[in-house]
């Protein structure tokens, strides 16, 4: 038997996309799957795919493949006296331990202000994400603190496993706001112009259940979509953001995941669903390219499917 998903789109697990099929048919009998009830097989799946992938990677929220605002803190001593491992012995460079694909505040262990992308730069230079700091012409280094040794370095900003992240992260969606009286902070559906059009990538629809969303400085994650009533459901606030006010006409843009994570992830999702036993080799449409995957490979190849860190050739 042979199995084919026809017509299908993809859909945002929280990050990690998996196939999410409009029709599932098995080529070996004429009764296709109820597909309603296997679109929720399948995100099920995908998210259990999703989870597994991060803890091989040994990932959490500050180094996942979606961007998390937030505050990361690194010590300036270390506890049994001296300089701490991830601060180098010149004590100019700072291991983050995590990628950082955007610095926004930079803070010293006694409270100085260090200017973001001249007195400190990320590692490897120019690009992203960066897994290092390195200070130049700073006013002071990694090691210094005031009155208590125990203050920490305080490292704002944009956490997430993404190359390109500053070129190829965020795209327009090519649709904005379209409430008339704007969004305030608390509202959770978002009128927009065509939910099923193309974004500037040409993929369609542009909106799905789960994709991560830009509005300004704020993240949202869509919950829903009516395409018919063009509205979107979303949490406000999302990955360490802030819900804010937005007027009519802003610019909503659309996470790009890692193209390789993705179709690691779509490849896995297929491999879990055909061990439910009713395909023999499944056909599985990802990346714009025909894969044949056996379920009885599952599971000595498929955690080799998933990608090395990408701090490997990051760039």
């Amino acid at each position: 038997m042979s199995y084919s998903y026809a017509g299908y789109y993809q859909i945002r697990d929280y990050g990690i996309n998996a196939l999410y099929p409009t029709s599932i048919a098995d080529a070996g009998d004429s009764t296709n799957e109820v597909v309603a009830t296997e679109r929720q097989n399948i995100m099920r799946i995908a998210a259990a795919v999703t989870k597994a992938m991060n803890r091989h990677m040994g990932l959490d929220q500050y180094a996942d493949y979606m961007p998390f605002l937030g505050e990361r803190n690194y010590d300036t001593r270390d506890p049994r006296g001296g300089r701490p491992d991830h601060i180098s012995e010149d004590s100019l460079e700072l291991e983050l331990g995590a990628p950082l694909s955007e610095l926004t505040i930079c803070t010293l262990g006694d409270d100085t202000s260090v200017t973001v992308g001249t007195d400190v730069l990320g590692v490897p230079f120019n690009r992203t994400p960066s897994f290092a700091l390195a200070l130049f012409n700073a006013p002071g280094v990694w090691t210094q603190w005031a009155t208590d040794w125990r203050q920490s370095i305080e490292i704002t900003g944009v956490w997430c496993e993404r190359r390109q992240y500053d070129t190829e992260g965020w795209i327009d969606s090519d649709d904005a706001v379209a409430d008339a009286a704007g969004l305030t902070a608390t509202v959770t559906e978002i009128t927009v112009n065509a939910a099923d059009g193309a974004d500037t990538n040409n993929y369609a629809p542009r909106f799905d259940i789960g994709q991560l969303i830009r509005l300004e400085s704020e993240y949202c994650i869509i919950t829903a979509v009516n395409y018919s009533t063009k509205k979107l459901t979303v949490i406000r606030g999302a990955r360490g953001t802030t819900a804010a006010t937005h007027v009519i006409t802003t610019q909503i843009d659309s996470f790009q995941v890692e193209p390789d994570i993705m179709r690691a992830c779509s490849i896995a999702t297929a491999f879990e669903y055909g061990r439910k036993g009713k395909f023999e080799a499944m056909t599985v449409q990802a990346g714009g390219q025909s894969i044949n995957v056996l379920p009885d490979l599952w599971p000595a190849l498929a955690m080799e499917l998933m990608p090395t860190p990408l701090r490997i050739g990051s760039g």
